[in-house]
């Protein structure tokens, strides 16, 4: 029983042909996104103007009382 013949051998076998996909696996899912932010984006100002003026606080106010009204 000490022969090298009745000794089993093993091997690592390939991959299956499927090659990698790109794009899966934890670091492209959605929760990351954040992460790989480049910064904060800066609105041109053609952007900013057509915003206009931001509402006082008394509109603002009288606003959500308007939304949050029960009909």
């Amino acid at each position: 029983m000490s022969s090298n013949q009745e000794e089993p051998t093993y091997s690592i076998q390939p991959v299956p042909a499927n090659p990698p996909q790109a794009g899966e696996g934890l670091q492209n899912d959605g929760a990351f996104a954040p992460f790989k932010a480049t910064g904060p984006l800066i609105p041109q100002q053609e952007t900013l103007e057509k915003l206009g003026e931001p509402l006082s606080r008394e509109e603002l106010h009288k606003r959500s009382a308007e939304l949050n009204k029960e009909s």
